[in-house]
This record gives C-alpha cells, sequence and structure tokens, in this order.
C-alpha cells in the first residue's frame, strides 16, 4: 500500500520497503547489545517488499534472483525528521537511565545542533539526508555502506525495542529514503481497562487539498452511529472552554447563578466512560483552523494513548465529572485519562496549514491519512467524473478534465506545489446532479484560483493573462463566459457540447 510523506513542506507518493518491530543486536551501539557480536550497519529489506523495491531498483533485485552480490550498488539519501528526532531524546534517556546505567545520556543540544548543521549545509529546513547503498548481500538487499553521519547521530538513537519504517519515493530523479522511527515502549503497568483497549482505535487526521472528500471519509467511518458522535469545527475563535466547557450564567429562579457548562470533548468523554461497549466518535473538521495548543490545553497528554497518560483536571471539570462519573469503577473521576473506545477523527485542509502551525510534538500523536484527487473517469469509482460545468445551455465542459489541466500547472509551479490543487468536490453540482452553473464556477474555483493560488504569480505563470482581475468576470452572463472560455483556451481541456 502506498504512503504519502510530507518531506519540506512538500507531499511525495512513496513505498514501503522496510518494517522492523525491534532493531538487531548488531546494529546496535556497543553498550546496548545483549551480546557480543559484530558492529555492523545493515538494514535487511523483508522479502515482501521486493516488488515495491523493484519499481526503484530493478537491478538490485536482479543481482538477488541471479545471486550477485556487489554488482549493483545504487546510493540513496536517506531522509530523516530533526523535529521528530529531537521529541524521542526524552525517551531514549529514560531507556538509557532505567536499562543502560553505565552509558552517558544523549545530549539534545548537541544532537540537534549536529543535525541543524548538516541539514543546512544540504541547503534544508526540518530535515537532513544520510547517504548509504542499497545491494545484495549474502543474507539479503540490505541498506549498507551508510556514510560517517550514521554512526554519529542515527546510531545513538537505536535501541532494541526501536520499530523502524522506511519508504522509497522519487524526488525528482532521484530515487530517495524517508526513515521513520517509533521509540515508543512497552509498558508493564498499566490499568486492566487501558490494556485491553481495542486494536481499532482511531485518532487520525485526513489531509488532502480542498474538495478531495475528507469529511466524506469521515462520515463512512461513523456511519450508522451518528448518535454516538460529537461533532466540532475549530476556527480562530474557538479555545479551551468551547472544546472543554466552563462556568456560566444561568437563572435560579430570579438569581443569576455560575454553573459548569459541558462542551463537546466532556459529553463524549462522559458518554463514553459510561458505555464501553460501543465505539464513541469525536469528529473535528479543520482541526488547523484552530490553535491546537489553545484549544487543547493540558488535554494534549491525553492524545497519547500508547503511554495511558493521566492528568489532573481543573477544580470545576473535576467537580462536574464526579457528578456525570460517580460510581464507575472504571475510571477515577479525579484524573483525566482517554477512554479506551474513543476514536478521534479530524479533516485538515493542507492549503490552510499556515493558519494555526501544528508542534511536531502535536502532530505525533496521530495517525496521518492523505487524500488523494481522484482523476480516474470510471464514474463507478468517481462520481466526479460525470461533473460538467454549464457554460451557456448548449455549452459545457468536463469538470474532471479542468482539474487534470489546472492541478498539473499548479504543481509544475515551486511556489504552489499540491496542497494549492482543486480536489474532485471542491464544487458540487447545483443545477442537477451532475451540472456546476457557471455562476457558482466564478464564485469559487475563480475566485479561489485568482485569490489563493495566483494572485501573486508572474502573468507567464498564470492563467490569468493581460492583466485579469476577479472583477473582469462580472457580470457573469456578460463576460464570464467570455473569460472563463480564455481559462480554458489556455489548459485546452476537452470542451464539450451537449444538448440540454
Amino acid at each position: 500500500m502506498n504512503k504519502y510523506i510530507t518531506l519540506e513542506n512538500k507531499i511525495y507518493e512513496a513505498k514501503p520497503v522496510l518494517m522492523l518491530q525491534k532493531v538487531n543486536d548488531e546494529i546496535l551501539p556497543t553498550n546496548r547489545k545483549s551480546g557480543s557480536g559484530a558492529d555492523k550497519n545493515q538494514f535487511f529489506i523483508q522479502s515482501e517488499f521486493y516488488d515495491n523495491l523493484k519499481t526503484f531498483f530493478p537491478n538490485v533485485i536482479k543481482d538477488r534472483e541471479e545471486k550477485e552480490t556487489g554488482r549493483n550498488k545504487p546510493v540513496v539519501k536517506n531522509y530523516f525528521d530533526i523535529s521528530s528526532i529531537a521529541n524521542d531524546i526524552s525517551i531514549i534517556n529514560k531507556e538509557i537511565e532505567r536499562h543502560y546505567p553505565d552509558e552517558d545520556k544523549l545530549n539534545l543540544n548537541e544532537l540537534v545542533e549536529k543535525m541543524k548543521d548538516l541539514s543546512k549545509s544540504q541547503n534544508l529546513n526540518s530535515t537532513f539526508y544520510i547517504e548509504s547503498e542499497i545491494a545484495n548481500a549474502q543474507n539479503g538487499i540490505a541498506f549498507k555502506n551508510w556514510k560517517t553521519e550514521f554512526k554519529q547521530i542515527i546510531k545513538e538513537l537505536l535501541l532494541p525495542t526501536t520499530q523502524i519504517k522506511v519508504y522509497l519515493f522519487n524526488m525528482g530523479e532521484e530515487i530517495s529514503a524517508f526513515w521513520q522511527f517509533n521509540q515508543e515502549y512497552i509498558h508493564h503497568n498499566r490499568d486492566n481497562i487501558v490494556s485491553s483497549k481495542p486494536e481499532k482505535l482511531i485518532q487520525r487526521i485526513f489531509y488532502g487539498a480542498p474538495g478531495t472528500g475528507k469529511s466524506h471519509k469521515v462520515n463512512e467511518k461513523i456511519k450508522g452511529k451518528e448518535s454516538r458522535t460529537e461533532r466540532v469545527t475549530f476556527h480562530p475563535e474557538y479555545d479551551y472552554s468551547s472544546f472543554v466547557g466552563g462556568y456560566k450564567p444561568a437563572m435560579d429562579g430570579d438569581n443569576i447563578k455560575y454553573e459548569f457548562v459541558p462542551q463537546a470533548f466532556t459529553n463524549i468523554y462522559i458518554n463514553a466512560w459510561n458505555d464501553l461497549e460501543n465505539d464513541y466518535y469525536l469528529v473535528i473538521e479543520e482541526i488547523n483552523r484552530g490553535n491546537c495548543a489553545e484549544i487543547f490545553g493540558d488535554i494534549f497528554q491525553l492524545l497519547d494513548r500508547s503511554n495511558d497518560y493521566k492528568i489532573t483536571p481543573s477544580k470545576e471539570l473535576k467537580e462536574y465529572l464526579k457528578t456525570k462519573l460517580s460510581g464507575n469503577e472504571n475510571i477515577d473521576e479525579n484524573k483525566l485519562l482517554l477512554p479506551p473506545n474513543l476514536n478521534i477523527l479530524a479533516t485538515m485542509n493542507t492549503s490552510d496549514q499556515s493558519l494555526f502551525p501544528m508542534d511536531s510534538a502535536f502532530k505525533r500523536r496521530w495517525d496521518w491519512e492523505y487524500i488523494p484527487i481522484n482523476y480516474s473517469e470510471n464514474t463507478e469509482e468517481n462520481t466526479s467524473a460525470k461533473f460538467v460545468v454549464e457554460l451557456i445551455e448548449d455549452e459545457s465542459f468536463n469538470w474532471l478534465d479542468f482539474i487534470k489541466n489546472i492541478n498539473k500547472l499548479i504543481k509544475s509551479n515551486d511556489n504552489l506545489g499540491m496542497d494549492k490543487c482543486l480536489g474532485n468536490y471542491f464544487i458540487k453540482p447545483d443545477i442537477d446532479e451532475n451540472t456546476i452553473s457557471l455562476k457558482s464556477f466564478i464564485n469559487k474555483a475563480i475566485f479561489y484560483l485568482w485569490n489563493d493560488v495566483f494572485k501573486d504569480e508572474m502573468e507567464d505563470e498564470s492563467i490569468f493573462k493581460n492583466k485579469t482581475s476577479y472583477e473582469d468576470f462580472f457580470p457573469i452572463d456578460e463576460k464570464g463566459v467570455e473569460r472563463v472560455k480564455e481559462i480554458l483556451k489556455i489548459l485546452k481541456p476537452d470542451n464539450e457540447s451537449s444538448e440540454e
């Protein structure tokens, strides 16, 4: 299954080639070895990923089939995310303190400076790469013969319980690899109720260009469970009290009193703990349009479901929870712990990601699923392939052809990229089930392209020629058709005539 990865604010389609649940003894730093084996830096690719590897390095697979070693040794750039590694240092140091007391702890500042210096020398910002070979060896195909930075940085991070995922992708004409580490550990002292939490628990952000169907994906997940769902939309004015609750004035006869009024999070939290037999869902639309740090507050810690964090709620929230969870033996009402049956689903438009940037510690507590634009012309699997935009009564053009061409232009511009592309359902038909009116097209698609995509671009890289402004499309009946046709000529989509 392909994966979409984000590297230096660009999205790449990648294929998995390595999934390790633990690190082999020979790869570990000397002090962390359980035996006295050799010190090697080879990561062997599992055979089930050979088909994926063949897409990128067919000659290496051929070497394996013909039992040739060292014949083909392509060099790849292995990319690592600086913030993810930095956030793992404290976890690694706790393990060093617990299991390797004779070893010095990692120096966070020193390691970060090494990574930042390396990144800067490679003209990067948030990542760095270390070169290695991918070659067939006697025991299999492996990432091997690493540059010296591997031992200085990456090897220091490895523990027996480190999980590693590696993906290959094309970066222009180069084949590169992206490495992800999971430094979470098995904790032996867990509450009985939490240790039985379902494996299908979902805590995921669905992200992609506007109009790709992210909310539709969420709706598919909660279908039939709407009565056990709370749904909110984040926005710049949304805050902790809007999400969790707070004191508000209420009438008590002729007197005004203040009482705690719960909001979406508290409601779903209580309902889930009081009904552990059923799954509950908290849906957050447009999660990056709100200030997540302010909205979640200390609840942020609870999102790390693997470590079973408990926090002490505020006095007013604690008092309210006692009235609702009293007698529930599964949870201490004096503490907050996310219910094991509470799923949290969120959506995010990548084109809006700069509104309130999420820090890496918040991001890593979620699973991420990219919702790509569907260019299939099969109308059974892609209903937007039926959509047409009506220019005049007997003339229209295909919506899917339009987004194919406009997105190709957008992606070719290094200043824009995939985040600014138009999704399949950016506009929905408003004349009949498959026909989009010219008014809707200009007011939504054209306005977005003019205001959010091409407004600051040079005219030779824009669809708006001869100093065309958005105002030039109005009145729509008089000027809109002419201006849209000018854009269609630039994009050269397949126009179609239809009898109405």
